[in-house]
């Protein structure tokens, strides 16, 4: 009988030596978008999906880069951004034509605008012109070529046939060019 008494003691005092040990559970942190600024604050967001979607800190590599190039009618802005954040890995890629300042860019399936997707997660891992059909837009606030700053808003939906769509709101981007 003694002998169960110990036991009992025993298994009594390592379940509480767990319940010291266990950390107090953290409230999720909430994600927010960037602000929308015209500095070339190098920042780009929106919710994808209905969900905050942000390019990830560049660690080893670039997850955030603008490109402007061309002239007379021939420009071309090129923004790319990676969420690279275990166990997301997602990219959205706009190539855009005809950028000559501020103004309202439409994208659309077969048009010099588009933007593609990429998601290593999905069964469906990319969205691009020749396998979704694309909808949207990007409206430019502000190209400065002095400056080097280029700002603005989007919107997009990718639709890709056996594949759930791809929504991105409240788009967000203010980036240095190089």
């Amino acid at each position: 009988m003694n002998r169960l008494l110990l036991y009992a003691a025993l298994l009594l005092l390592t379940q509480c030596s767990k319940c010291k040990d266990d950390p107090e559970p953290r409230p999720p942190v909430a994600e927010t978008l960037p602000a929308e600024t015209q500095t070339g604050a190098n920042t780009f967001g929106c919710r994808l999906n209905g969900q905050v979607w942000t390019a990830s800190p560049a660690y080893f590599s670039p997850t955030l880069t603008a490109d402007y190039t061309g002239s007379f009618g021939q420009e071309r802005l090129m923004i790319m951004a990676i969420n690279d954040r275990p166990p997301v890995q997602q990219g959205t890629y706009f190539r855009l034509r005809g950028v000559s300042g501020p103004g309202r860019y439409p994208i659309a399936s077969g048009q010099p605008c588009y933007v593609e997707f990429a998601d290593d997660n999905r069964t469906c891992p990319l969205y691009d012109t020749l396998t979704s059909v694309q909808a949207g837009v990007v409206d430019i606030t502000r190209l400065d070529r002095v400056q080097r700053v280029v700002s603005g808003r989007f919107s997009f939906t990718l639709r890709r046939a056996g594949c759930p769509d791809v929504q991105a709101t409240d788009g967000r981007f203010d980036m240095r060019l190089p």
